[in-house]
This record gives structure tokens, sequence and C-alpha cells, in this order.
């Protein structure tokens, strides 16, 4: 089997890209990101990383207290 690849316009690619950072740097980052676009766009899929993350730690939270957990 034979076959051939040819990309005319390398922009036109998708490309993933893996970043982890903590919830501090994201927020870090986020601050520095304009509101042109693509930049916007990314921003706001940051704050929804946060959002998650701080639901998630709230809840926890609550829900370790309300089984008598410490206070702090």
């Amino acid at each position: 089997m034979r076959s051939t690849f040819k990309l005319d316009n390398p922009d036109d690619m998708q490309a993933t890209m893996t970043l982890t950072m903590s919830v501090k740097e994201w927020r870090q980052l986020r601050k520095q990101l304009s509101d042109s676009w693509p930049s916007c766009d990314f921003s706001r899929q940051i704050g929804d990383l946060v959002r998650a993350a701080e639901a998630h730690f709230y809840a926890n939270d609550d829900a370790r207290k309300a089984l008598g957990g410490d206070d702090e």
C-alpha cells in the first residue's frame, strides 16, 4: 500500500496542547489574556475551569463540614 500526505496550508490543521498548571497559575494566565479573539475564548474556558475547580473544592468542603469535619 502506498499513500501520499499533502498539506497545502498548515494554518488549517487542528492542533491539541495539554497544559497542567495549578489553579492559581490558570488565574494568572487568564489575567494576561486580551479581550480579542481567540484570547477571549481561551480566557472564558479558563474561567470555566477555575469555577469548576472551586465548585468541586467548596462542595467537598461543605460536605466535610456537614459531616462534622474540622472547622477552619
